[in-house]
C-alpha cells in the first residue's frame, strides 16, 4: 500500500486547537466531510492516507493520556477505600483465631492487592479501520506524536 495514496472517501477529525479558544487538544473522529464541526473543534480533513495515518496516530496518543488521567482520578478516589480494606484484612490476619484462618487472611489480602493493581494494567489502543490490516506499520504500534503544550507542561502525568 502506498502510503501517499488518496482515499476514496475522506476522512475527518475535529481537532480542538490548544492555542486558539481554550482549546483541550482533544482529537475525536469526524463525521462526512459535508457536516460542521462541532463548537470549540476545527475540522481536519484528510485527503491521503498518510494525513488519515498521523492524525489517527495523534488521536491514539490524546486518548492514551486521557486514560491516564482517568485512571489516576480513579485511583486517588478509591485510595482512601481501598487502604481501609486493606487494614481490616490486616487486623483479620492479626487477630485469625488459627494457623489455618491466618493462611488464608494473608492469601487473600494478597489477591487483592494482586487483582487491583491488575484492574490498572490494562491497554486500551484504537486505529483506523485500514490501519489494523497493516501490522507491522510502525505508527499504529508506537506513534511518535508529542503531547499538546498544555497537557505536557501540566505534570498531571508524572510518573
Amino acid at each position: 500500500m502506498q502510503r501517499n495514496a488518496q482515499l476514496s472517501k475522506p476522512v475527518c477529525f475535529y481537532f480542538s486547537n490548544p492555542s486558539v479558544r481554550d482549546g483541550t487538544g482533544e482529537i475525536i473522529m469526524g463525521l462526512p466531510e459535508q457536516y460542521a464541526a462541532p463548537p470549540g473543534f476545527e475540522k481536519v480533513v484528510c485527503q491521503t492516507a498518510m494525513q488519515a495515518e498521523r492524525w489517527s496516530a495523534r488521536m491514539r496518543v490524546w486518548e492514551e493520556t486521557k486514560e491516564k488521567i482517568a485512571q489516576a482520578y480513579q485511583r486517588h478516589q478509591e485510595s482512601e477505600q481501598v487502604e481501609r480494606i486493606r487494614s481490616q484484612m490486616r487486623d483479620n490476619i492479626a487477630n485469625a483465631p488459627n494457623q489455618l484462618n491466618r493462611d488464608f487472611a494473608i492469601q487473600a489480602l494478597e489477591n487483592f492487592d494482586k487483582r487491583y493493581e491488575d484492574r490498572f494494567k490494562w491497554e486500551r489502543e484504537s486505529f483506523l479501520h485500514s490501519e489494523a490490516y497493516d501490522s507491522k506499520h510502525k505508527e499504529v504500534d508506537r506513534p511518535t506524536v508529542r503531547l499538546p503544550k498544555k497537557l505536557a507542561q501540566g505534570g498531571v502525568l508524572e510518573e
